[in-house]
């Protein structure tokens, strides 16, 4: 259809926000792995240290967390192998003995008490996954994989950007920091913006900001959320809500009850119904009347939409629970998000009648 294929030829810039921890960066890494160019070989080894050092410092995070806990009845097996983990430079040439000793830690029970309890610190949710291939990571050639590279903690400052052609469209997305300290740079980069992709991370309802201690992280994510959909700079604005880290929600609900968070006290679904949590929090986000979402409703943990009907005014709004690290899932998410676009754009067009 000549008409689409034009509207398709208008870059479309697409704005990535949320706060801290969200999961901004691995969107937009797995955009990049997706749809612009592979990362070099180069580029994949320059990596391998930042990923090693990182392991190696939220261990030593863990240790440290576990030592605060005083768990007097679960002590550490070996108390010296446990201090030198803990005390050494995490720049230092990893020894075969550093790595065994780094999987005996991980596999301590103290340590594993310390990681399930992890909502009172911050330490990257990736450990558990690089730890689980620390065969990979301990050999003297290891490179990290593309997998490795989405799993990689490495913290958005500033403005980072990708262009690139996907089914005859042209993007440009833009992932900017989501610390407080980063967020007065977002209001740079609203004009001429074409949809902004929020992500959220489920995880985070019992979890407290890294910069305020005081700060329920989702309490905030939701807050910052509606500062924007209610910007008037942002008004014709299509917006695509992104609601993270379904996995690590899903395995964190049957222990931590939704309504034993304070912020989160007038939930009253059965405990541990994923479901319910879900449809709760896609209110929480957008229950007023202003901020109804245009997709159809569903009542799949997995899948776009929530329903709640249509604002008045033309303006869209689509939802998708996915998990950031699942490149198939993230594809369905981009590919969708594309489709609407381009269908408001031919709606603001005139070419077609909004529905």
């Amino acid at each position: 259809m000549r008409v689409e294929h034009e509207m398709s030829r208008k870059t479309i810039r697409l704005i990535i926000l949320g706060i801290g921890h969200a999961g901004k960066s691995t969107v937009m890494k797995q955009l990049k792995l997706l749809f612009g160019v592979a990362p070099t070989l180069q580029e994949r080894k320059f990596m391998t240290d930042i990923i090693v050092r990182q392991v190696v410092r939220d261990l030593q995070l863990l240790i440290r967390k576990t030592e605060e806990f005083s768990m007097q009845e679960t002590p550490f097996a070996d108390e010296a192998l446990k201090d030198m983990i803990r005390d050494m430079d995490p720049f230092c040439r990893l020894t075969p003995e550093i790595w065994e000793a780094l999987r005996y830690i991980w596999s301590e029970v103290s340590i594993q008490f310390t990681w399930q309890n992890r909502s009172t610190f911050h330490v990257n949710d990736s450990l558990s996954y690089f730890m689980n291939n620390i065969d990979r990571l301990s050999h003297a050639s290891y490179i990290p994989s593309q997998m490795d590279l989405v799993h990689a903690k490495v913290s958005t400052l500033g403005i980072t950007q990708q262009a690139f052609t996907y089914n005859h469209t042209d993007f440009k997305i833009t992932d900017v920091g989501g610390q407080r300290s980063e967020r007065r740079k977002w209001v740079h980069l609203f004009w001429d913006v074409t949809a902004i992709m929020y992500v959220a991370a489920l995880n985070d309802f019992d979890r407290f900001l890294e910069e305020d201690a005081r700060q329920n992280a989702l309490a905030e994510s939701m807050a910052v959320f509606h500062e924007m959909y209610d910007s008037p700079h942002l008004h014709n604005v299509t917006f695509f809500l992104i609601l993270n880290k379904i996995d690590l929600f899903m395995e964190k609900l049957p222990r931590v009850p939704v309504n034993s968070v304070d912020c989160f006290r007038d939930f009253e679904g059965p405990p541990g119904d994923v479901r319910a949590a879900l449809r709760y929090f896609m209110f929480r986000f957008m229950g007023s009347p202003g901020r109804r979402e245009a997709g159809p409703a569903t009542d799949s943990p997995g899948a776009s939409g929530g329903g709640g009907g249509e604002h008045p005014c033309p303006r869209r709004m689509y939802s998708h629970v996915t998990c950031a690290i699942d490149s198939s899932a993230i594809q369905e998410v981009f590919v969708e998000c594309q489709r609407m676009i381009l269908l408001k754009q031919m709606q603001d067009g005139g070419f077609l009648h909004a529905v």
